[in-house]
């Protein structure tokens, strides 16, 4: 992938770059993994507020609701017990 950069912001990258004494390339990558990291972090964080402020739903009313949106009879299974159990884990 090739990403075409300001001169000014081809500017700071080298002179970050130089300033820690690695490649502008390897740079680059760690801000923009970086970036994208905290934009992964933002989405957990306003999940977590989310599920404080009660926006969101359990899995077994989000299965229920499901069921009876698509006609899906209660014997058939959305997921495996370990899914479920994983899925559950997680829920607050």
């Amino acid at each position: 992938m090739t990403i075409t950069l300001s001169a000014d912001l081809e500017a700071r990258l080298k002179e970050k770059a130089a300033r820690e004494g690695r490649d502008p390339d390897a740079v680059a990558e760690a801000l923009l993994i970086a970036a994208l990291d905290a934009e992964t972090i933002e989405v957990i964080r306003q999940s977590i507020e989310d599920s404080k402020a009660r926006r969101v739903i359990s899995l077994e009313d989000f299965d229920r609701k499901m069921r009876t949106k698509y006609s899906i009879p209660d014997d058939t299974p959305l997921a495996t017990e370990a899914e479920m159990d994983e899925l559950s884990a997680l829920m607050p």
